[in-house]
């Protein structure tokens, strides 16, 4: 996912996750920029995160976005010449993924950081499996009897946990009929997506309109 590997760019860069609204304001263009957290946050979700859900930096560079508004810029080139390069369900979809996912990115992230080097995976059975040896006394599995030089992929840390899941969307890789995005999720991607579209028409949007929305956590 080329979102996560931005947003944990931005995780080690300011030592912290943004807020629900710190999202919802980046995408309402409602935060107050003479706070620096709110600065250093409004700037990397408008040239990276967007930039990452439009396609790249093809798409979405300085050069468009330093001079255009988002409204109004235009694909250049290609067979989609002259659409919209930053649609408001592009960006609605950008804030849905944020919001969904982030708690859990963050009890990753943090996870990373307890283990490292070790890499870490997100599997409840192989997490179990572990615990158990670990439990038992039993030999890690990348203890080699002759004492050899093991792989990363052998000293892997399995994680598991409420804390790893996200919102409104289930971690099955869509082996479950009904998973996907829960009616919740999907509620909250149309409204923050008709947010944007009222600011982008120079209606003034209230964070405070979609936070209701959002779990409690």
């Amino acid at each position: 996912c080329k979102i996560d590997y931005s947003y944990y760019y931005y995780y080690n860069k300011a030592k912290a996750m943004p807020t629900d609204a710190m999202i919802i304001g980046a995408a309402t263009r409602t935060l107050d920029l003479n706070i620096k957290k709110n600065l250093q946050w409004m700037t990397f979700y408008w040239s990276k995160l967007v930039a990452r859900a439009a396609g790249g930096v093809a798409v979405w560079n300085k050069d468009i976005f330093l001079f255009e508004t988002i409204k109004d810029s235009k694909i250049r080139t290609g067979p989609f010449t002259g659409c919209q390069t930053i649609p408001p369900q592009t960006e609605a979809f950008v804030v849905a993924v944020l919001a969904n996912y982030g708690q859990a990115w963050e009890a990753y992230f943090k996870t990373c950081k307890e283990f490292y080097p070790r890499p870490v995976v997100v599997d409840a059975k192989k997490a179990k499996e572990q615990a158990a040896k670990e439990a038992a006394g039993e030999p890690a599995d990348d203890v080699d009897d002759d004492d050899e030089e093991v792989m990363p992929e052998e000293n892997t840390k399995y994680v598991a946990g409420p804390e790893f899941k996200p919102k409104w969307t289930k971690n099955d890789n869509g082996a479950d009929p009904e998973g996907g995005w829960t009616k919740e999720g999907l509620a909250f991607y149309n409204e923050i997506q008709g947010g944007i579209r009222r600011e982008r028409q120079g209606r003034e949007v209230a964070i405070d309109e979609f936070l209701w929305i959002l779990p409690k956590h």
